[in-house]
């Protein structure tokens, strides 16, 4: 191992064994004995790479692409099927907070029990029950029995007994989506000293834009594959790259295929570059135009076409429609376009979807509407985080000059 390593992987798989028979009497087990009632599923399949002592390293990929089961065996929960796990230091993971709580005891006697479950002294956890009561924020409630905690205190303390371990290694999977923001801001400053304090992070997150402030680098994983590892930026761009090429293909089996007989329906939607070229990726701050098909069974005139933007956790980021804008379209029997001319998209780098759907004027009634009918890619320069990207200038003032950049 290398000594500048915390975390070596090397060639790791793991294999599953998924039953789709179970014997339910003695007979059927000696029928079946031998023959095979399961099939293999290789969750993990070839993983290498490493972690630097004080290295922050990101695990991303779409859900069941492995990454909790990496954890798991890194973590030493899972031992893998080849391959090995070479680390250095002691190590605390925050996988399933609270697993190893019991509810008929107290918040009180169950810090001691999940701390000695990953090792702590009975010393320390007392030097340190008190801050561990705070930072969970269960002064009041600590004596209680935990069956009667709400989930977001029973996660709380599982989190504030595993992050007061002080480790060389610390292993998150996706919990710092625990509690209320503001315990969750509590959360990432709490990782944000332990990196100060050289403490290596490896780190799963369904954020992009948490993966990106937390992490330096980043694996992708895809269906059990290493498919990227590099800067987080550069993983980030990749997964979105996967996530754009799945989109696509479910885009249609999204639809309301009841055979419900609609007035008129949207048959697909799709975004287009300024020279009239469909797209799936825009450079931000650029103009772009969204075009919804339909198909009218029937003339109307009381229809309000909709156009939407969301981002990949289903914000809303932009919404338009044909009334705000003084459009009152005339439709005719038959197929036709309606486009949406955006004059500046300034959205910050990342994966889209645009909705579309058909209103009746004057009410909330849907004639039709098509969620997440075109999936695409914003491309930005920066590393910037939040939803938009725009110009900023910054300038240095000091008392005896100025100093722009």
């Amino acid at each position: 191992m290398d000594k500048n390593n915390s975390i070596e992987v090397h060639d790791l798989s793991k294999r599953f064994k998924l039953y789709h028979e179970k014997a339910t009497s003695l007979k059927e087990k000696v029928v079946n004995f031998r023959r095979s009632v399961f099939e293999e599923f290789w969750a993990l399949k070839d993983i290498d790479f490493y972690v630097e002592q004080g290295e922050t390293v990101g695990i991303v990929g779409r859900n069941g692409s492995g990454k909790s089961t990496l954890l798991k065996c890194v973590a030493g929960i899972l031992r893998p099927t080849s391959g090995e796990v070479l680390l250095r230091g002691q190590i605390s993971s925050l996988l399933e907070l609270g697993a190893g709580f019991q509810p008929e005891l107290s918040g009180r006697d169950n810090v001691y029990l999940n701390a000695s479950l990953l090792g702590i002294p009975v010393k320390e956890v007392t030097k340190r029950f008190d801050e561990i009561v705070a930072f969970a924020e269960l002064e009041h409630f600590i004596d209680n029995q935990v069956k009667f905690y709400s989930s977001g205190m029973y996660v709380r303390l599982g989190f504030a007994v595993a992050i007061n371990v002080q480790p060389d290694i610390l292993i998150v999977d996706e919990v710092l989506a625990v509690g209320d923001e503001t315990f969750q801001a509590k959360c990432l400053d709490k990782i944000r000293e332990m990196q100060r304090n050289g403490t290596t992070i490896l780190f799963v997150s369904h954020s992009p834009d948490l993966t990106k402030k937390v992490c330096s680098r980043a694996v992708v994983l895809q269906e059990g594959n290493m498919v990227f590892i590099g800067e987080a930026k550069d993983a980030i761009d990749s997964y979105h790259d996967i996530i754009i090429e799945q989109k696509l293909l479910d885009a249609e089996s999204s639809r309301n295929t009841s055979g419900e007989d609609k007035m008129i329906t949207i048959e697909s939607v799709s975004l287009k570059s300024p020279t009239g070229q469909t797209v799936d990726r825009i450079d931000s701050g650029s103009s772009a135009e969204i075009a919804v098909q339909y198909g009218a069974g029937s003339g109307l005139d009381d229809c309000v076409f909709i156009v939407e933007i969301q981002n990949d956790s289903g914000t809303i980021v932009f919404s338009s429609n044909t009334d705000s804008l003084e459009y009152y379209p005339t439709i005719k029997q038959g197929t036709g376009v309606i486009n949406f001319t955006i004059d500046t998209l300034p959205l910050a780098g990342g994966v889209y979807m645009a909705n579309a759907a058909i209103r009746k004027r004057g009410t909330s009634n849907d004639y039709d509407r098509f969620d997440r009918a075109c999936t695409f890619k914003i491309i930005a320069p920066g590393n910037n985080l939040g939803i938009v990207e725009t110009p900023v200038h910054v300038k240095l003032e000091s008392l005896n000059n100025t100093v722009s950049i």
